[in-house]
């Protein structure tokens, strides 16, 4: 398959990117963008827009990819010379309620919860229509784009491809980060902390344990939130699903979930390196901060991912892993990228693995967030700018050649990395991979 991506995949200065910092990020899992049942539960719920109007989405506008929304849930930001007797009149007739569990509030918006006398869409559409609203959408939910494991360092094609076979395919030699050449000049550094937002991290893993980021302001275990961030015993990172203090990744109980995603990603990124054990990622002495803000279910809520990003960014990550995608264009999203992008955070995005049908889309006519925050784009009908931190990530095999599943773009995507058949960490303190049939974690993730 012919690369559609900017420029030749193929060429030693592509590769020299996906190195320096894309392969800091490089076990972001791509793989298959299916939308599997969420737990039932307030938070996280399986939701389709309804479709109105001759079949017309209409939010989104794409009758093909219908929206996914936490129920009754709205964001809001207001205009900065809206008053709060009028924003408080307006949530009255709204029947909406704030929740105050995320802390949002820097950037303006806030999260609302209706009575139920409105739709998401109707009060969406009635917020929008408001002189004191900037911008109005439902909670939108991401999905997570599944990964493999296993171990040794032989089997590691991404890094080193001598034309080895796995999962019995032989590939092409040199198709791959060149990442002992890159060794040879540095294995990583303990001063970069690449925040993690996924199902969380297994950070008591042997192979994750000595590189996960731990808060220098936090005092384990006393209860206290020593670093007066609102967070108590924030050590290792956040659950912003469960807004608690345990980013711990669950181990996988159901075959069409995801948990162990995170670790999975992690340990493509930092897996301790030269130790011995297991596998290595591609940064040897990285620090890894785990954001947990899904589960096993999949599913990621626009809230959960900018709480993730706004804490990554106060507390000095250089990079964001972005491992999930949604085919909706969020202005609080594109605000907490544009946020990281102000404080120079680097933000690592896959660009997706295409639909139901396991086969990649072009990006640049079917956009897909928030890889496509990388180019110009059109959010809740308001143009925004290309963000220079964004760089959209597509999947190569062993041989060189995109995936089938994965997407791409000429304009929408910048690199791309290997991305089936990786090997990696799992919570259960063994390494696996995912057959070569299943389209799992891409290599080729931010």
């Amino acid at each position: 398959m012919q690369s559609p991506i900017i420029g030749t995949k193929r060429r030693s200065s592509m590769k020299k990117i996906a190195l320096c910092w894309v392969g800091a990020i490089i076990g972001i899992a791509t793989a298959v963008v299916a939308w599997s049942e969420l737990m039932s539960g307030d938070r996280l719920v399986y939701a389709k827009q309804k479709q109105r109007a001759g079949g017309m989405t209409t939010l989104s506008g794409d009758v093909r990819r219908p929206a996914h929304y936490v129920p009754g849930e709205v964001l809001v930001k207001f205009r900065d010379e809206a008053s709060s007797s009028r924003i408080t009149s307006l949530n009255v007739d709204m029947g909406a309620k704030e929740l105050s569990a995320l802390s949002m509030n820097a950037a303006g918006v806030h999260q609302y919860k209706l009575d139920g006398a409105l739709s998401v869409e109707e009060a969406v559409l009635k917020y929008r229509g408001n002189p004191a609203v900037e911008y109005a959408e439902p909670n939108y939910l991401y999905s997570l784009q599944a990964i493999p494991t296993d171990a040794q360092f032989g089997t590691l094609w991404g890094l080193h491809n001598t034309g080895q076979a796995v999962n019995g395919t032989a590939g092409r030699a040199d198709a791959d980060i060149d990442a002992p050449e890159a060794w040879d000049i540095s294995t990583g550094s303990s001063n970069v902390t690449i925040a993690v937002i996924d199902s969380g991290i297994a950070y008591d893993h042997p192979d994750l344990a000595p590189n996960i980021w731990r808060n220098p302001g936090e005092i384990a275990g006393d209860g206290v939130d020593n670093d007066n961030n609102g967070l108590v015993d924030d050590v290792h990172g956040w659950d912003f699903l469960m807004n608690d203090n345990d980013p711990m990744d669950p181990v996988d109980l159901n075959p069409g979930g995801n948990g162990g995603h995170g670790t999975h990603v992690a340990g493509t990124i930092a897996g301790a390196g030269n130790n011995g054990t297991g596998i290595t990622g591609v940064m040897w002495t990285a620090r890894l901060m785990a954001l947990k803000a899904g589960g096993v279910d999949r599913s990621l809520s626009t809230t959960g991912i900018i709480s993730a990003i706004d804490y990554a960014i106060k507390k000095g990550a250089r990079v964001i892993n972005a491992s999930f995608i949604g085919p909706e264009c969020s202005l609080v999203f594109y605000d907490a990228v544009r946020a990281a992008n102000d404080a120079g955070v680097l933000f690592v995005a896959a660009a997706g693995n295409g639909g139901d049908d396991g086969i990649g889309d072009d990006n640049d006519s079917t956009p897909n967030f928030p890889s496509n925050f990388s180019a110009p784009s059109v959010c809740a009908g308001q143009q925004t700018a290309a963000l220079a931190n964004v760089i959209a990530v597509a999947a190569t095999d062993q041989n060189d050649q995109l995936t089938t599943f994965t997407n791409f773009g000429a304009t929408t995507v910048q690199v791309a990395a290997p991305g089936i058949g990786i090997n990696s960490t799992r919570p259960t303190y063994r390494t696996e991979r995912v057959p070569t049939g299943q389209p799992r974690s891409p290599a080729n993730r931010a």
